[in-house]
């Protein structure tokens, strides 16, 4: 059996490595910390950060022979720590969007059939939503990781590494490029709501039918009438057209593939 040498493993600096490892585990807590999957209901500090490291393992051999073999102060450590954190952020926002854009959908649809008003905890991010909203988000997250969404972010991070070392400089941040950050959630609200047009239009419709009703017999109770009614004709339309609404979710997976260059773009990168 042929030997195999690892030269970078047998010459290794324990030292070095915790130093290099240090320094690649932000950048991927950043990117977990906003991605709805990774989200801290779901894996709490202690073990997220496990994660995190576990995958920055593999970053440490393209990193470590950037490092300064007589360590780095504490003050250099921090700051590269910040921008390595900001970049995951960074990242993992554009990540995050087809998962708020589906949640968005079931939000608007109970706040227009009245059912918002039993707001619960979301168990991916932790955030206050609709019981529509949590069946989409968590429906979501499982199409994601089914059709090989996790495989596809780790690919994303660590191109993100060959792209902007750790050892490198800061990315450039104009203030000009602030608009295109905004345009990414005017992109995701006009996802939403065009996914959850087809459910708006047939409860307004309804809303309309019931109002007409009430001119007519006053003693009808019509909120009460409303809520059921309109939560009926939403879950009729959404059932109906659940395979395009995944149909969209699936392009959405897909269109993740493009998040590294587009946050070049934002970056200002030509």
């Amino acid at each position: 059996m042929p030997d195999i040498t690892l030269p970078w493993f047998n010459d290794l600096d324990v030292k070095l490595f915790l130093i290099t490892w240090s320094l690649c585990i932000p950048r991927l807590l950043g990117m977990a910390l906003l991605l709805p999957v990774l989200g801290a209901q779901n894996f709490p500090g202690l073990l997220r950060v496990g994660i995190c490291g576990g995958f920055a393992l593999l970053v440490i051999p393209a990193t470590a022979p950037h490092v300064p073999a007589g360590g780095l102060s504490a003050a250099v450590m921090a700051g590269i720590a910040l921008k390595e954190s900001l970049l995951g952020l960074m990242l993992g926002f554009l990540l995050a969007v087809p998962f708020w854009s589906i949640e968005s959908v079931g939000f608007i649809i109970d706040n227009q059939c009245g059912a918002s008003i039993s707001a619960t905890l979301n168990p991916f991010d932790g955030h206050d939503t609709s019981p529509l909203g949590v069946l989409y988000s968590q429906a979501f997250a499982a199409f994601f990781i089914a059709t090989g969404g996790l495989t596809l972010v780790l690919g994303l991070i660590y191109e993100s590494y060959r792209l902007w070392p750790v050892m490198s400089a800061m990315p450039r941040l104009a203030i000009e490029n602030a608009p295109a950050w905004l345009g990414v959630l005017n992109g995701m609200m006009a996802i939403a709501l065009a996914l959850a047009a087809p459910a708006m239009l047939l409860m307004y419709l309804a809303e309309i039918s019931l109002a007409l009703m009430s001119s007519f017999v006053p003693q009808l109770q019509v909120f009460f009438m409303a809520m059921p009614i309109k939560s009926a004709l939403a879950l009729f339309v959404l059932a109906a057209y659940g395979t395009t609404l995944f149909h969209y979710a699936d392009r959405d997976i897909t269109g993740l593939r493009d998040a590294i260059p587009h946050l070049a773009r934002l970056m200002g990168a030509p």
